[in-house]
C-alpha cells in the first residue's frame, strides 16, 4: 500500500502515517467507534455500547483497565476507547 503513494510526489495520508506509528508500539489497527461498532454487530454481537475508561456496566469489570495509571488519565482518556459488547 505504502509504495503506491510513494511512486508519486504527494504525501502520505495521515490515516496511513498515524496508522504506521500505532503499530510501531505494537497495535494493529486504530478504530473509531461506529465502524468497531459495524464490526461488532456484523459478527454477531448485541449490546454494544461505549463506556469510560475504567467503567463497566458489570460491576465485576470495573476498574480493570489500568492505562491511565500508566500515563495520565488525561491522555488515557484521549487516546483510548472502552466499548463493551455481548455474544448470545
Amino acid at each position: 500500500m505504502y509504495a503506491d503513494f510513494s511512486a508519486n510526489s504527494r504525501p502520505l495520508p495521515m490515516a496511513l502515517v498515524v496508522n504506521n506509528f500505532m503499530r510501531m508500539w505494537g497495535h494493529s489497527m486504530l478504530y473509531d467507534y461506529h465502524t468497531f461498532e459495524r464490526m461488532l454487530q456484523r459478527t454477531g454481537f448485541v449490546n454494544v455500547c461505549r463506556q469510560e475508561c475504567g467503567m463497566s456496566g458489570h460491576p465485576f469489570l470495573c476498574g480493570l483497565e489500568q492505562h491511565g495509571m500508566v500515563i495520565p488519565e488525561w491522555a488515557n482518556r484521549l487516546e483510548s476507547m472502552t466499548v463493551e459488547a455481548t455474544k448470545p
